[in-house]
């Protein structure tokens, strides 16, 4: 059996100073920042941007320091230190001049600092959301939207776990729909690091309308077999996930054949399901081969792989590269969150994949109807380019440029009408062959966006070979389509992910002889997914 690893990195921790200061932990904001820091939690949860301190307090508390720091900081000989929920450090000194010297100190080290009024904090974790342009493409959804609530957006974490304990993560991970494949059991908590650095980079450049859905398939060790892999993407599948992140990987060059066998439906079902699958390109530095090319699953078929970048804008040393890869993004010394509530930076393509995972969820939030390889499309198509003599040096083997999502937000009332549909769409008056009217019933549609329906096989129709379709329609025209190929000497049940079925006006389902023959088996049945108290209700329409 394959092993697989986990692009697993030496992560750079924060190694701070002890602090010597009287050190005393509130479980709110300290008093004089508590109006603006409750403010500034509506504007951006659980990161505070801006903090203010009193023109009365402040000239009483020239002794007084507001620092923004994640841990203990060096507190330069303050005399108390209170902390508060937000990770604001009230220090205090001796005399006004331990104070302002501590103050020079810390803007040396480039750690947030005020004297008395401003506090200014970055809303984002690491440099990599600068770079990628989340900030803006943020600002335009929230533009968009307004108070109407966003669409539910889920990314499945393929990796060691995730520690659903971390405050950061907070109300950001469904344990529910998540599961330990390496244990198999129902807890996908970390015992690692990197599943929780990876669920924290997406979380960093996303709003709250995306749940993370921790999906364990390595163990402590970042080890894990195919089977492992195989079941955590089926789960993905099974549970509708908008988008899939695999920060891991296999040398796999004398494999590609077998791997590909092994994962390649599994793969294309998720692709037809809407899913998009961001990759890895593995780090050469781990002692697998430089080249993607001959990476899993950085080469498979509807992936988007990606690549490291610094901040620099050059690609790191550490980073494969290959033909297959469609983009890089921030990867090195990433800061994101660990295990126990703690954060550290990390560097490797398994930080950079993430960046496009929550790329994609913001683009899924902004268009719910768009598709893998439209996303994919975009993405490439926007990216920061390269420089030519990095492209001379390199001959194009990082992909198209860099992942920048800030400059291409636009309003979805202002995007052009969507004109594509399947390649052969279904005929809505077929001749059916006679004698079989109606095989299709019990159409029903779940909160993971899952259609089933029963497909009965008279006069052993399913023997040969059939496609059942379920197709969403808007506005007359079709929205998506997903194809489940049957052999059967029995009844079948359909079950295919169709998400979002409640924005369609109906859906049809269909059975077809094959998709290339359009030879119809059944009369379509056509539905209408309605949502009532928070579940669906399918209604049959007359036609």
């Amino acid at each position: 059996m394959r092993k697989i690893t986990a692009f697993l990195v030496v992560m750079t921790a924060l190694t701070p100073t002890l602090a010597s200061a009287e050190t005393i932990y509130t479980s709110s904001p300290v008093e004089y920042s508590a109006k603006l820091a409750e403010l500034s939690r509506e504007a951006s949860p659980d990161i505070p941007s801006i903090f203010r301190i009193s023109s009365e307090q402040a000239s009483a508390s020239a002794r007084t320091l507001l620092v923004y720091y994640v841990g203990d900081p060096d507190t330069q000989g303050a005399k108390h230190d209170i902390i508060d929920e937000d990770n604001i450090h009230t220090l205090i000194y001796n005399t006004e001049e331990d104070a302002n010297a501590a103050y020079d100190y810390y803007i040396e080290n480039g750690i947030p600092v005020c004297h008395d009024e401003v506090l200014q904090v970055e809303s984002y974790l690491s440099w990599g959301s600068k770079t990628i342009g989340t900030d803006a493409f943020v600002s335009g959804l929230q533009k968009t939207y307004q108070n109407n609530k966003m669409p539910n957006v889920t990314v499945a974490v393929l990796d060691t776990g995730v520690d659903y304990t971390h405050s950061f993560l907070k109300n950001r991970v469904d344990t529910a729909k998540g599961w330990d494949f390496y244990n198999n059991d129902n807890d996908p908590m970390d015992d690692n690091n990197h599943g929780t650095h990876v669920a924290g980079i997406v979380a960093d450049n996303t709003l709250p309308n995306v749940t993370i859905i921790p999906i364990k398939v390595a163990g402590d060790s970042g080890g894990m077999t195919t089977t492992q892999v195989k079941s955590g993407l089926q789960r993905a599948y099974e549970i509708g996930a908008d988008v899939i992140n695999m920060s891991l990987g296999a040398s796999a060059e004398d494999y590609r054949r077998s791997m590909r066998s092994v994962f390649n439906p599994i793969f294309n079902n998720l692709h037809q399901s809407g899913c998009v699958i961001c990759v890895a390109a593995g780090n050469a530095y781990k002692g697998l081969t430089n080249n993607a090319d001959y990476i899993f699953p950085a080469y498979m078929d509807h992936t988007i792989t990606v690549a490291n970048c610094t901040q620099n804008g050059s690609i790191s040393k550490s980073s494969n590269y290959g033909s297959v890869i469609d983009i890089s993004a921030p990867g090195t010394s990433i800061y994101s969150t660990i295990r126990n509530n703690d954060y550290a930076n990390m560097s490797g393509t398994s930080m950079a994949s993430p960046f496009a995972a929550a790329a994609a969820a913001l683009l899924k939030t902004r268009d719910p109807y768009i598709t893998p390889d439209e996303i994919e499309s975009e993405l490439r198509a926007n990216a920061t380019q390269y420089s030519a003599e990095f492209e001379d040096d390199y001959f194009g083997l990082y992909g198209a440029g860099i992942l920048n999502i800030s400059n291409y937000y636009y309003d979805p009332a202002d995007a052009p009408a969507r004109t594509e549909a399947p390649t052969r769409a279904p005929s809505p008056t077929p001749t059916v062959i006679p004698g079989h009217e109606q095989l299709i019933s019990n159409v029903e549609y779940d909160n993971n966006g899952v259609i089933t329906a029963i497909v009965e096989n008279k006069g052993g129709l399913l023997k040969d070979g059939a496609v059942i379709m379920a197709v969403g329609y808007k506005d007359g025209r079709t929205e998506k389509m997903q194809v489940m190929e049957v052999k059967s000497d029995g009844d079948v049940s359909f079950r295919e992910h169709l998400p979002y079925a409640d924005k369609y006006d109906k859906i049809k389902l269909f059975v077809w002889r094959s998709y290339e023959t359009a030879q119809p088996l059944s009369l379509p049945y056509s539905v209408q997914v309605l949502e009532s108290n928070g579940e669906y209700v399918v209604k049959v329409l007359e036609e």
